[in-house]
């Protein structure tokens, strides 16, 4: 039951996005020639315009991804830091799916803004089980770190972006891999390991999306996307595990 759920909730973003994407004009969006370098977008013609919106509906529809994990584990776990972390998932979502949709500047940024968010509450909950925090006192914190950490990273100090979400990533696994060690190899740690083979992967297919050599044309980024959003929501279920 769950599982169909955290789909729906999907499906039904995924309808209004739809629906919002047929109201635009191609003609009146400030598109961005192949922002971001996808195969997908070189191959429906980014070098010559903006000629359908969503652009590129498999990165676009991909990205409900993160909101349907998230939905999952806020249905599983049922605490008030999941909520957090479920809210700027959907922000994710739809900062990613419309950036892809139609390459703008401006949902370029909203979609490096909202990973932020992500980060940022998943690295500040990791940190929360060292001092004790649960609960709606964990929840405010996350929901402070994620506004801060958004607003300074893209907008008072934007650039760098991979090298920021690294740090996230890894502070994130290892500040959770410390909780886990005096547990042994118990089904925590098997998840956090899977969590982060499925990044390994799913960084595999990204690169080699944007280098044009993925086996399936148009689906590189898309997997990235698949793989990353359940990814990240088996790493904040991991998260909680080692509170």
């Amino acid at each position: 039951m769950t599982y169909l759920i955290a789909l729906a909730s999907a499906a039904l973003v995924g309808g209004a996005l739809s629906l919002y994407f047929r109201r635009l004009d191609p003609a009146q969006v400030n598109y961005q020639p192949c922002e971001g370098g996808w195969w997908e977008a070189e191959l429906n013609g980014c070098q010559t315009g903006l000629h359908m919106i969503p652009q590129q509906p498999i990165n676009t529809y991909t990205a409900l991804t993160y909101l349907a994990g998230s939905v999952f584990v806020a249905i599983e776990l049922r605490v008030a830091p999941v909520y957090v972390f479920a809210l700027a998932s959907l922000g994710l979502c739809i900062a990613t799916a419309i950036f892809h949709a139609v390459s703008t500047l401006r949902s370029h940024l909203w979609d490096k803004t909202f990973m932020y968010a992500v980060w940022s509450t998943l690295l500040a909950y990791a940190a929360c089980g060292f001092v004790g925090v649960s609960g709606w006192g964990a929840a405010g914190i996350m929901l402070g770190t994620a506004v801060l950490a958004a607003y300074l990273l893209a907008f008072v100090f934007p650039g760098a972006y991979v090298v920021k979400t690294g740090v996230f990533f890894v502070l994130t696994y290892f500040l959770t891999a410390v909780r886990l060690v005096p547990t042994g190899w118990q089904t925590a740690a098997k998840l956090l390991v899977a969590s982060f083979v499925m990044f390994a992967i799913g960084l595999v297919c990204q690169v080699t999306d944007l280098e044009r050599v993925f086996p399936i044309k148009r689906w590189g980024h898309g997997v990235w996307h698949l793989l990353t959003g359940v990814a990240i929501a088996i790493l904040f279920y991991t998260v909680h595990l080692a509170q």
